[in-house]
């Protein structure tokens, strides 16, 4: 066929190929074997495209390293090595790899609400007691910080491109940004421009920690908004902000309001979390939790009770959402967080943490209706694990390409639980076997279907909330970030949160020694 077939259809042939088949073809021909081996950058590029591992838009092996700045990708020499590497962290995913715990605490043990950049490895955290602070993501170390004195107890974070959107007291959302990121002809208009208690927390953290070094912020604009707001969602570059009869779009970049919606709740209804995508917006009345994809196409929905629904495409099926969404009960467990991000679901209940890919092979199609003949995502996959100390009050959760973080109480972890970076630990084995891969019915715990559960077990009382200079840091990479309770805590659990409650993460992105062969 090699013969036969001019090299540049083959090539076509081959770019259509899963890193799977590719390695199997390698295996049971030598002849193929030589052809991809001469080929290697131009098939295995297009290999890491179809897995969806980088984007088209990065044509370079660098670009993609930059791309997924840091570990495990910075060791990759070429790009079967790329794919080798980012197979082997969906591998972890799933549970058929490594996992490993570790914390954050440089920024303190009181944190509620966290956002983790993984380009520029950093976790900014709000606290319990008040502030902000911006921690390094491995080794851990703090950056930057506002005080107690200028952010209030328990506010709530957003953060995307480089902004920072926090409450204040009252009606008025702060928005800071990357002093990086600025410009000398940035503005906003007059009316949003920060105001003097801005400008003068920017200069005491100037004095702290210096004017312009990695996580550094500076005051971008003020928000007032007409009325009191209850919750709000960043997705840059709009914030949406909704009280209990109207809803407020921003664009931050300027400053300006953008949209007004009237009339966003039924009489009656409760707003405690909303949510924002590039087409669409939402109020979830009876979930705990729903969010979007960040391609607008998937939905996921979070009921009490450890139920999770699944929808994949739905704006493609809102006539019949019932029918081609994919249900999840996890049974007996009591839902408190969701978080969706990089094709991953990540579900916190009492009794432990969840992971759900959606592709667990790495490539997936548009389904309408016509051709679907499952439910939503047919090839997904679960990975658990229950690592003690989550607090009853577990506040944030979040997933990146690399890890998953969470609000942890580490010091009553699971007995034989070592957090790697314990100078007694071994890094090669600290925390093995902590994610367990389940099957698709869960070994029991986990039911597909429709049996009914026990509704009656939990009261409502928990309900989730709303949605240095560089060169004297070493370069060592990883992220994490920090702890948080609820505002309306008994005041004994609300001491020991205070006491107690850090910032866990579960690290997929160390990867076992090296193996000799082809993928």
């Amino acid at each position: 066929m090699l013969d036969l077939l001019p090299p540049e259809l083959i090539l076509d042939v081959l770019s259509r190929l899963s890193v799977f088949t590719l390695r199997s073809l390698r295996l049971v021909s030598h002849p193929w074997n030589i052809f991809i081996s001469l080929n290697q950058q131009a098939i295995y590029r297009q290999a890491a495209y179809l897995h969806q591992y980088t984007i088209p838009d990065n044509e370079t092996l660098q670009e993609a390293i930059l791309y997924h700045p840091g570990s495990p990708w910075r060791d990759a020499v070429d790009w079967q090595d790329f794919c080798k590497i980012s197979l082997q962290l969906q591998r972890n995913w799933v549970g058929g790899g490594r996992a490993v715990p570790r914390v954050l605490s440089s920024a303190g043990s009181d944190t509620h609400r966290f956002k983790v950049d993984e380009k520029q490895r950093i976790c900014i955290a709000t606290h319990m007691r008040g502030g902000i602070t911006v921690s390094l993501l491995f080794p851990d170390v703090l950056l930057w910080s506002l005080p107690q004195t200028h952010v209030r107890p328990f506010a709530h974070c957003e953060y995307g491109n480089g902004f920072l959107v926090f409450d204040r007291l009252g009606s008025s959302k702060e928005v800071w940004r990357l002093a990086s990121d600025f410009a000398s002809n940035d503005a906003v208009v007059e009316a949003a421009r920060p105001d003097y208690t801005q400008l003068r927390a920017a200069a005491q953290a100037a004095q702290r920690h210096g004017y312009a070094g990695r996580g550094h912020f500076r005051p971008w604009a003020l928000l007032v908004f007409p009325e009191m707001t209850l919750a709000y969602r960043f997705v840059y570059p709009t914030l949406l902000s909704a009280s209990e009869s109207r809803a407020f779009l921003y664009d931050v970049r300027t400053g300006t309001l953008m949209q007004t919606i009237e009339n966003v709740v039924a009489d009656g209804d409760n707003i405690n979390y909303v949510e924002l995508s590039e087409r669409n917006l939402s109020l979830p009345g009876e979930f705990i939790a729903g969010h979007v994809s960040a391609d607008g196409r998937d939905l996921v929905l979070l009921r009490k009770h450890g139920c999770v629904i699944f929808v994949q495409d739905f704006e493609n099926h809102l006539d019949d959402i019932e029918s081609s969404a994919l249900e999840v009960r996890i049974r007996g467990h009591h839902s408190q967080y969701l978080a969706f991000e990089e094709g991953r679901v990540g579900v916190a209940t009492r009794q432990g943490l969840y992971v759900f890919t959606l592709d667990s092979f790495g490539r997936r199609e548009v389904l309408s209706a016509d051709d679907r003949e499952y439910a939503s995502f047919p090839r997904i996959s679960m990975s658990g694990m229950n690592p003690y100390g989550l607090q009853n009050d577990l506040s944030c959760l979040q997933i990146t390409d690399r890890r998953m973080f969470f609000t942890w109480n580490a010091r009553e972890r699971a007995e034989g639980i070592v957090l790697y970076g314990d100078p007694s630990s071994d890094p090669y084995n600290a925390g093995e076997g902590l994610m367990s891969l389940e099957d698709g019915n869960g070994g029991g715990q986990i039911l597909l279907g429709d049996e009914d559960e026990d509704d009656s077990e939990e009261d409502d009382e928990d309900e989730e909330l709303e949605g240095d200079d560089e060169e004297d840091i070493a370069d060592d990479e990883d992220d994490f970030d920090q702890p948080e309770p609820f505002p309306a805590m008994p005041i004994h659990l609300m001491i020991r949160a205070l006491q107690n409650t850090v910032v866990g993460c579960i690290d997929m992105s160390l990867m076992p020694e090296a193996e000799a062969g082809v993928i």
